[in-house]
């Protein structure tokens, strides 16, 4: 199962939030928003945690880069 049809619900806790792991920050949010069970909403919490985590990294590399280019 892939984010694009995440559930929540039985397919979630079948896969234990792996369909998550890749998830952007506003598909984790989704996920955070329609979850009903507590295993649910940590799923979705430590998805949007890693998704903050990899837009915060990019955003870094970006930012670098134009100080860079600035610089040079």
């Amino acid at each position: 199962m892939s984010v694009t049809n995440h559930t929540p619900g039985r397919q979630c806790d079948e896969c234990e939030g792996f369909c998550l792991r890749l998830a952007t920050i506003d598909e984790a949010n989704t996920a955070l928003a329609v979850a009903y069970t507590h295993q649910g909403r940590l799923q979705a919490c430590e998805a949007l945690i890693k998704a903050g985590q990899a837009e915060a990294k990019r955003l870094r590399a970006l930012i670098a880069a134009k100080r860079n280019g600035a610089a040079a």
